[in-house]
């Protein structure tokens, strides 16, 4: 009668011995070591660049960079400007105060290009946007009826309301006219024609 064994065979040793090669090293030692030759390989990477190339990457860094800083800072932008109209508004005696500003996403094309545009109570808009006149910045706001209709306009700095006391009706009304268009359009996308 024949005995079986438990002998390894000479496959059954190759395997453990891969296995034992391809085992991960979990240890701080191992973790290193892995971190080490990551570096390696980006330095070869680096090294084997040549002055145009890399000059292009650093490029392309800094505009990524200064766009996700950007895009990060909008909301805290616009609650200052925000901030800086609803004192101007209760300083011309007007209780009403703008609240969070609208997404870009949710602007019509053309109305994304006009200014800031701000919730408000009762369901109204309002439109923070620059005014150019005799080569001054003058940021106002415009707060719009449930219509489209601007109620309230007011420059947001005593020397644009300088500037605009002396701009001609025109000036004024086509600036006006310009929101109020913007502002037919968000009323269309946002609440399906009307308020």
């Amino acid at each position: 009668m024949e005995l079986k064994t438990n002998k390894p065979t000479a496959n059954h040793t190759l395997n453990t011995k891969r296995r034992q090669k391809t085992k991960i090293d979990f240890s701080a030692r191992g973790f290193l070591a892995h971190i080490r030759h990551f570096f390696d390989v980006i330095k070869k990477f680096i090294l084997n660049l040549n002055e145009d190339t890399v000059f292009t990457l650093w490029i392309i860094v800094l505009i990524l960079a200064g766009t996700v800083f950007w895009g990060m800072s909008v909301k805290p932008r616009a609650l200052s400007i925000a901030n800086a109209a609803n004192r101007v508004l209760a300083g011309a005696g007007d209780t009403r105060s703008l609240g969070e500003p609208i997404s870009l996403w949710r602007l019509p094309g053309p109305a994304s290009t006009a200014g800031v545009w701000y919730t408000m109570p009762n369901r109204e808009l309002a439109l923070i946007f620059p005014v150019f006149n005799g080569g001054v910045f003058n940021p106002c706001v415009a707060i719009f009826t449930n219509e489209g209709k601007i109620d309230t306009f007011l420059p947001l700095s005593p020397s644009g309301q300088i500037s605009m006391e002396r701009a001609s009706n025109g000036f004024v009304e086509a600036q006006k006219a310009h929101a109020e268009k913007a502002a037919s359009l968000i009323i269309r996308k946002m609440y399906g024609g009307g308020l």
